[in-house]
């Protein structure tokens, strides 16, 4: 029982300590490894606060060193990784926007992974998720239940809609009415 009273102790600790998110604010703060990283690009972005504290606290009270990544850092964090000159290893990605070209966030989850690190969310299952046509295609083809869908691509013809399980699209050969 003494034991694990000094363990809670510990980490209540730890806790009281750690109530400051640790935000290297220049590229010249980052350290050479963090075993736990997230991104977001404004650092006093209120939405994110208690979450980035509570994250900030459990690292800390289990000994693992966190750092918030943002837009002051992420570029520099892309570079020491791809030349091994950082690691991470876990990255939450809490704001890449992946159906942009050239995302700096999509970027870093991407630079963690290729450096050895996890991201929480595989880039690859990220990219392919926020595209909801190749989403609602992978549960389709993983058997999974969705809702009739109507999906409408750039590029096609005005009024030219694939009718997804209403029996008018087949992924294996798809074209419009085919069953």
């Amino acid at each position: 029982m003494e034991m694990v009273c000094e363990i809670a102790k510990d980490r209540q600790a730890a806790t009281v300590e750690a109530t400051r998110v640790p935000i290297p604010l220049r590229p010249e703060e980052l350290a050479a490894h963090y075993d736990l990283t997230m991104s977001q690009p404004d650092t006093g972005a209120v939405t994110y606060a208690a979450f980035n504290r509570w994250l900030a606290r459990e690292a800390a009270a289990l000994g693992l060193s966190f750092a918030l990544l943002h837009d002051g850092t992420v570029r520099e964090v892309i570079r020491r990784l791809s030349t091994r000159e950082m690691t991470v290893g876990y990255h939450l990605d809490y704001h890449a926007t992946w159906h942009r070209p050239g995302d700096a966030y999509a970027a870093l989850a991407e630079a963690v992974q290729d450096a050895g690190g996890r991201p929480v969310n595989a880039p690859a299952r990220s990219r392919a998720f926020t595209d909801k046509a190749a989403a609602h295609a992978e549960l389709v083809r993983h058997g999974l239940g969705t809702p009739a869908t109507v999906i409408s691509r750039q590029g096609l013809r005005i009024g030219l809609f694939l009718m997804v399980n209403a029996g008018r699209y087949n992924s294996t050969n798809p074209t419009p009415g085919s069953t």
